[in-house]
């Protein structure tokens, strides 16, 4: 319920959902639209499962953009005050601790900036793997579609042990996949009836 006790309208539930993608946190959005938490999560829920989990990938994406395109900005700026410190600093004749810039600063720089860069690394191998977890899951679904393809093509098994003789049978089952042995079995099984439920 929104204001008041009134349901939230279709154009109010897309706003929670839309801002729900972009920050992933119910009660920043509650305080955006000036709801409850708990509306914001039970709306949330009545999304459905699978629409949920699309915005909190979603919001996890974004999140990671952001945070990359931050680190870059600070690998940037460590780089430029790193070169500018390096640049201040004279050559300097031996023994000599005459320094227009800190040794300290300029450990702390690099430092800094080694640290930067492996947080850039991270980065990179986390998009790696999601994008091939993306690539795993649609090679998957192609593969599954493929397989249902093959055994809707398959004729009834009254129609196979009708018109194939006992060998037929055996060469074809032998040319067919363990799924689609499975899917097959499964297919001939009868339909088991569901156990009646206790009062």
């Amino acid at each position: 319920m929104g204001a008041k006790g009134k349901p939230l309208g279709p154009a109010e539930l897309d706003t929670l959902a839309t801002m729900y993608a972009q920050c992933g946190n119910a009660a920043a959005v509650a305080r955006a639209m000036g709801l409850k938490t708990s509306t914001v999560t039970r709306q949330l829920a009545n999304l459905g499962e699978q629409r949920r989990a699309t915005l909190q990938r979603d919001a996890l994406l974004s999140g990671l953009v952001d945070g990359r395109e931050r680190v870059d900005r600070a690998v940037r700026g460590v780089s430029a005050k790193l070169w500018a410190a390096l640049k201040k600093t004279p050559p300097q004749p031996k023994g000599s601790s005459l320094f227009e810039t800190e040794p300290q600063t300029i450990q702390q720089l690099g430092s800094t900036l080694a640290r930067l860069v492996s947080v850039q690394i991270l980065l990179d191998r986390r998009e790696e793997q999601r994008r091939q977890s993306e690539l795993t899951r649609e090679k998957t679904r192609a593969e599954i579609s493929a397989i249902e393809k093959r055994v809707d093509e398959l004729p009834p098994m009254s129609t196979l042990k009708s018109k194939l003789s006992p060998a037929q049978v055996l060469e074809l089952m032998r040319s067919l996949s363990t799924d689609q042995l499975e899917a097959l079995r499964a297919l001939a099984r009868p339909k088991e009836a569901a156990p009646a439920q206790g009062p």
